[in-house]
Formats: C-alpha cells, structure tokens, sequence
C-alpha cells in the first residue's frame, strides 16, 4: 500500500511508520521535524515531507505538489498531535492552549481536507482514512482542557 501519515517522525507515528516499512509498504512520512533516519533506511520506500500539519497554506502546497506529480495514496493515517497545554483552564497560557487546539484539531482537519483528492486506492480496493487520538478525545481528563 502507499500511505500518507502525519506525525511520522515521533510517538505513535513513528511506531506506526517503522511497522509500515518492515510490512514493505510505501510511505509519505509529514512531521515538522527531520526524517532523515527513514529516510536513509528506506530510500525506496518513504518519503519524507516536512511541514507542520496545521498551518493550511503549507499543506495545500504540499497536495499540490503530490498532485502534479501524480501521486496516488490508499490510506491517510492521521497520528500528529501533541498534549500540550496542561492545567486549569483559566490559568493556562493562552497562546500555548491555542497552539495544542490548532495542531490537534486543525492539524486532522486539514490534511484530509487537502489529501483526500489523492485517494486512489489500487483497483479492486477502497481508500482508508484513519485518525488516532489521545485519551482527552475519549473522555473527560481534569486539566487537559485544550
């Protein structure tokens, strides 16, 4: 299969990629930081894209490109997010409980948004969507507001 997944270069992203590689799958790895150990470690089979997944402008560049390129996809695996901003709400910094709010929601908002034009799934197959989320997405955690 060749996958588009966000948030490849730590956490559940990372585990997830490294799984998709030794299966022999074919990835585009989106993380704002570097991939280059992917990269030297699957130079046939992952592709490296780094942007940062909430900022809109950056990944309707990035469709565009993959587009005129003619890159197809089967899955978006979504699994960049962060915890960040921790603790009561009405002491906590805004512009840090913006950020952890704007990666988290705009940043799976967005990709499918701009990455699902490039769902083509191999004939006979269907194109899959998947998002993870953090344990806040499932039930109430006190101090985890944003």
């Amino acid at each position: 299969m060749r996958i588009l997944l966000t948030g490849s270069s730590s956490g559940i992203g990372r585990h997830l990629t490294t799984a998709l590689l030794a299966a022999g799958h074919h990835v585009h790895g989106l993380a704002r930081s570097d991939q280059a150990v992917f990269a030297a470690a699957h130079p046939e089979r992952f592709t490296a894209h780094v942007t940062d997944v909430a900022d809109w402008p950056a990944i309707t560049r990035l469709a565009d490109i993959l587009a005129t390129n003619s890159t197809r996809f089967d899955a978006l695996v979504l699994c960049a997010g962060v915890q960040g901003e921790i603790g009561p709400a009405l002491t906590a910094d805004p512009a840090r409980w913006s950020e952890t709010v704007r990666l988290n929601l705009d940043g799976t908002f967005f990709p499918i948004r701009a990455f699902t034009p490039l769902l083509r799934p191999a004939p006979g197959a269907r194109a899959k969507i998947m998002a993870f989320s953090g344990g806040g997405a499932t039930k109430a955690r006190p101090n985890f507001s944003a």
